[in-house]
């Protein structure tokens, strides 16, 4: 998982540069969530884990950068585009399987590709984690549904 220090490491940094205090804490915990259940689902569904891993790290990378989650998920992507691309060690089909998963995972009342509602389902696992199953919305019960059956939640 060499390409995702990297990217880790830019994104920690940009971070630190741009988020304080609590919000920090918050981003750190929730986006770490994410990228972990991105792991462990796209290593059952047979994804490579250093993109899920990528993805789920990423996804609310606007929302924590700006302070601000108008627009945040295709604002996140356009983020780990730029990442991406100016690593110079990912192919542009990586590239656009993350940057559009990232763009997606608002989404959760539409069905996209099969990576996108991984990482639809890891936030809605971390959002689960942390607010338990009573503040997770009714849209997002069929991930929760997914993830129990991948006896990843109780």
């Amino acid at each position: 998982m060499n390409r995702y220090e990297i990217i880790k490491d830019q994104f920690f940094a940009d971070l630190n540069r741009r988020c304080f205090g609590l919000n920090l804490n918050e981003a750190m915990l929730h986006l770490v969530q994410v990228a972990t259940f991105n792991i462990l689902i796209g290593k059952k569904e047979g994804f490579d884990t250093e993109l899920c891993a990528i993805a789920g790290l990423l996804h609310d990378s606007a929302t924590y950068l700006n302070n601000n989650s108008h627009n945040h998920a295709l604002l996140s992507g356009e983020y780990a585009r730029k990442l991406m691309v100016k690593s110079g060690l990912f192919e542009d089909l990586e590239i656009d399987m993350v940057t559009q998963a990232i763009a997606n995972h608002s989404s959760k009342k539409r069905i996209d590709d099969k990576f996108s509602e991984i990482l639809k389902a890891s936030d809605v696992a971390s959002s689960y984690l942390l607010n338990g199953c009573n503040l997770v919305a009714r849209k997002h019960e069929p991930y929760l549904h997914y993830l129990k059956k991948l006896n990843l939640l109780d």
